[in-house]
């Protein structure tokens, strides 16, 4: 069945729009006085216009107009981020490219020819994360920004890079990542297929690409296409092929791709975590059609790491009717932690394995366990549109025997030392359709529990709980929190939470420690500064002389008090 493709693709509208409606207009009136160099000046004004960016062209500017848009440049760079290290992000010794002109507003944009030789490309990443790249103000890492169901965004012909280098660096590398390409080649044979060759070098690996995709009439309709590729990397052999029946639907897809690497930790510094990986890696995976949607499985070794994974979807493009089932095992749980930038995780042996399924937008969570630090986690959760909690249901255990290997992690409780923890959290629908979470957190003989109604996701504005807090030792508890206790003996802290979204009120607080109790309610505001919140107190007690011990003298009677 013939698709409909309409407007094309966000990518394809958004270039005519920016880029191709300004520049054929200019190119109409420069096309009759025979000098396309007087378009550098307004071609410069709608780049920077459009990017914030300086386009400087200090050779040739060449455009020709017909059934086709071509275009040549000669020594021109694009300006970098204001706060980037090099001046120029992208600069190039020669830019020749030809474009089907109808395909800038229907189809796929069709380029015929793309030719580039001493390209630059700088690429970096700035400590806050933002990227040079990022160009637009709308620009954003999420998504793959074009829809599969439109088919591919660009088809490419005819290609040939000579010299090009791309670096990349960061606040947390101590050096650019290098990748040069000194040849990269692109053709169609007799039958269509578009050939690839190129060779170059990551880093001080040389790099051997050999392959291709087609035919190339099947990529314009984006239906019963099929590639294989050959990637060398040192060592490094990577090798994938397949065919796609229908983009679109991502139907009658196969695939199998093979990565083998003698020496994982090449790669490990690579990401910027030297000694995360260590061994080979060894990875198989495999994609092939399961009427409806696809089958998935995936095994190997990561550098230490076994990765296992099964499962099928029913519909591909959005996940639905999603089965799965995986396991992951490794030497060291604080190794993940650097790779995913989380900090603290226990060091040691790890093992995590169970199911997920996604189906008619519901996301279940089945059977989840995690072993790692002497600690084990496990996890059944049901959730209507994850991971917001409202009609959801969900229950959470951990427990082990040494809290102290989890301190960097919980950084607010200075005084973690080894001993017995357990966390229990349930999460159920009332009869009045709110969610219900009951919690308890239980650190050697301390004990909080928390049960009350979770409010709106994703600030969870007007939730509100009951809290009771208490212990055999009010001395133990503020070694846990790093503060010095003065009173001994058992302590209990209760009351009743409300949360606004901007305030935490509260209500019925309760407290008794020793010779000292204290009641009172208030609202916190501008957490954790503070600022314009207000809190009531009344302290009580049976023996004003226990509490002068307690603050350091014997002065003060035996006799009750209130303030």
């Amino acid at each position: 069945m013939q698709r409909e493709r309409g407007g094309g693709t966000a990518l394809r509208s958004a270039l005519a729009a920016v880029v191709a409606l300004p520049l054929l207009a200019t190119c109409v009136v420069a096309y009759f006085l025979l000098d396309t160099n007087r378009l550098k000046g307004p071609l410069a004004r709608v780049v920077r216009a459009q990017t914030g960016r300086a386009l400087t062209i200090n050779g040739d500017l060449s455009i020709q107009l017909g059934r086709q848009l071509s275009l040549s440049v000669a020594e021109a760079e694009l300006g970098n981020a204001a706060w980037a290290t090099d001046s120029a992000m992208v600069s190039v010794d020669r830019l020749d490219v030809t474009v089907e002109l109808a395909s800038l507003f229907d189809g796929p944009l069709v380029i015929e020819q793309l030719r580039v030789e001493g390209a630059r490309v700088r690429l970096e990443r700035a400590a806050d994360g933002a990227g040079n790249w990022q160009i637009f103000d709308d620009d954003s890492e999420e998504g793959s920004g074009f829809d599969l169901e439109e088919g591919l965004p660009v088809v490419l012909r005819r290609m040939k890079l000579d010299d090009c280098i791309v670096t990349y660096g960061s606040a947390q590398r101590s050096a650019s990542l290098r990748l040069e390409i000194v040849s990269l080649a692109q053709g169609a044979d007799a039958d269509g297929f578009l050939d690839l060759r190129g060779e170059g070098a990551l880093e001080d690996r040389p790099i051997r690409i050999e392959g291709g995709i087609g035919p190339f009439a099947a990529l314009l309709e984006g239906r019963n296409f099929r590639h294989e590729f050959e990637i060398e990397i040192g060592d490094t052999r990577l090798r994938s092929r397949g065919s796609v029946g229908d983009l679109s639907l991502l139907e009658e897809v196969e695939l199998v791709f093979e990565l083998h690497e003698p020496d994982a930790a090449f790669y490990a510094n690579l990401l910027g975590v030297p000694g995360a990986l260590t061994g080979s890696i060894d990875l198989d995976a495999a994609i092939s059609p399961n009427r409806p949607g696809i089958l998935a499985e995936a095994s190997g070794n990561l550098g230490g790491f076994d990765l296992a994974l099964t499962g099928h979807v029913e519909q591909p493009l959005n996940l639905d009717g999603l089965e799965m089932e995986f396991h992951l095992a490794g030497p060291d749980l604080a190794v993940v932690g650097e790779i995913l930038e989380v900090p603290g995780l226990p060091a040691g042996p790890f093992e995590v394995g169970g199911g997920l399924r996604r189906s008619g937008g519901r996301f279940v969570i089945r059977e989840t366990a995690l072993s790692a630090g002497g600690a084990e986690l496990a996890l059944d959760a049901e959730f209507a549109s994850f991971p917001d909690p409202d009609g959801g249901t969900a229950r959470v255990n951990l427990r082990g025997s040494d809290l102290g290997r989890f301190k960097r992690l919980l950084g607010l409780l200075p005084g973690v030392h080894q001993q017995p923890f357990e966390a229990t959290a349930t999460l159920t629908q009332s009869r009045g359709g709110e969610e219900h979470l009951e919690a308890s957190i239980d650190v050697g003989p301390n004990r909080l529990a928390l049960d009350g109604m979770l409010g709106s996701y994703p600030d969870y504005a007007e939730s509100r709980f009951e809290i009771d807090l208490r212990g055999p030792e009010l001395t133990d508890l503020g070694d846990l929190l790093g503060l010095t206790a003065a009173v001994t003996g058992p302590y209990r802290v209760s009351g009743d939470l409300a949360w606004t979204g901007a305030v935490l009120e509260i209500e019925d607080l309760a407290v008794s420690a020793g010779p000292v109790e204290v009641r009172g309610s208030g609202s916190l505001k501008n957490l954790p500064d503070l600022g314009g919140s207000s809190l009531s107190l009344d302290a009580a007690g049976s023996d004003l002389f226990a509490v002068g011990q307690w603050m350091g003298t014997d002065r003060l009677p035996r006799h009750p008090y209130s303030l």
